[in-house]
């Protein structure tokens, strides 16, 4: 691990820019599902994980733009599907046993 050892006994100054973290970064993009309208996430982190991310959200209907480490999510989508129900945003995700997966599916 990493660390900055300071000795001298003089008062600190500066800046430290600290990373965007995957691990935070992915429940937040995944939270803008959540809101009507246009969320911006600062300091997000250019992985391929991130991407994979922004590329669920577009196909979920999203408006994804990325510009340097801001990323824009507006999850205002067309709702107007024939039927009873209009569902807005679908997500799956694996249980840990093979083949299944839990399919969340919010309904308007």
């Amino acid at each position: 691990m990493e660390y900055f050892a300071v000795t001298g006994g003089r008062p600190l100054a500066g800046e430290v820019r600290v990373h965007g973290a995957k691990n935070s970064a992915l429940p937040i993009l995944a939270a803008t599902l959540l809101v009507r309208g246009e969320s911006v996430v600062h300091n997000c982190p250019a992985l391929t994980d991130i991407q994979t991310a922004l590329d669920i959200l577009s196909c979920l209907g999203c408006r994804v733009r990325r510009t340097g480490e801001t990323v824009t999510v507006d999850a205002q989508v067309n709702t107007s599907m024939p039927g009873t129900y209009r569902v807005r945003y679908t997500c799956a995700g694996p249980t840990g046993t093979e083949g299944t997966a839990v399919l969340y599916v919010v309904v308007e």
